[in-house]
């Protein structure tokens, strides 16, 4: 079984070698580009031909490849089967588009492939480039066979736990509840402000917010009462045009559902280190 080895202690605060591939001046990818650069010694190519070349040119191979999908098939299997037979330890990272959703349950995605949507790419690998310049195992170096409960719990050994609350915004029950329990289960405390009622809950340190695009006028309402707390917003799906929307009306990120629980507790990490000043208490208020 091939996988990428523990990090070479000698590196110790060298990032890793990125090989990107694809047109990363798009809207959904250039973010992703740009963050990149200040994680990773990285070189830009077009399509699978010119990275093909890349690699024949001899030289190191990067640890990594990072391959930006607009659409399903955009790569074809061949060429990506060519570029893992030029590098066998080099892992790849499929950066998925919009129009790339759903493409597991009715596509032919290449299967030695991790693949992660554009809205969720730096919540979810962030912290590996960071476990890499330390000399640490990431995530992408586990076996391909590796589960996502066991993906989650080669994060969870990293987790500290806190005792700031996390108040939970949904209109729906069932998903109020699963969010609070995953809450509870990273070691948050938290609360669902139900949108029936005004909400009476002082000082959460974080707001997840529940909803999808046709209800963002929620989403403003929860911004006007917490003006200082940092909100991730959860829809369904996002395109570029939703997320630049969400941001409009107060949303500090945004993530999409059907979610995976790595990539919502990495981003809200973030979130609440940027806002280290959140208070660790909280009230409900009597009004």
């Amino acid at each position: 079984m091939k996988h990428n080895p523990t990090p070479d202690p000698a590196r110790r605060g060298e990032p890793p070698r990125a090989l990107l591939i694809g047109d990363f001046t798009l809207p959904e990818f250039q973010p992703v580009a740009e963050q990149l650069t200040s994680m990773a010694e990285t070189e830009v190519v077009a399509d699978c031909d010119a990275a093909h070349n890349w690699l024949r040119k001899g030289g190191t191979p990067p640890e990594l490849m990072v391959v930006a999908h607009l659409w399903p098939g955009q790569h074809p299997h061949q060429a990506l089967d060519q570029l893992q037979k030029l590098a066998p330890l080099t892992r790849i990272l499929a950066l998925a588009g919009s129009w790339c959703e759903g493409e597991p349950r009715t596509g032919t995605p290449w299967p030695g492939m991790i693949r992660t949507y554009w809205h969720n790419w730096l919540a979810h690998w962030k912290r590996d480039f960071k476990r890499f310049s330390n000399a640490q195992l990431p995530s992408w170096g586990l076996p391909m066979t590796t589960t996502e409960d066991e993906r989650i719990l080669f994060v969870l050994q990293d987790t500290e736990p806190s005792q700031k609350l996390i108040a939970v915004r949904s209109g729906c029950p069932d998903l109020a509840d699963m969010l609070c329990s995953a809450c509870r289960g990273w070691g948050y405390g938290t609360v669902w402000l139900d949108p029936r009622h005004p909400p009476r809950i002082e000082g959460p340190a974080a707001i997840l917010w529940e909803g999808n695009s046709a209800g963002l006028h929620d989403l403003h309402t929860v911004r006007e009462f917490y003006p200082q707390t940092p909100i991730l917003a959860l829809i369904d799906f996002p395109r570029w045009e939703d997320t630049q929307q969400v941001a409009l009306l107060g949303s500090a990120a945004v993530l999409s559902k059907p979610l995976n629980l790595q990539d919502l507790f990495s981003r809200l990490t973030d979130l609440l280190h940027k806002n280290k000043d959140a208070p660790n208490h909280w009230t409900r208020s009597i009004a």
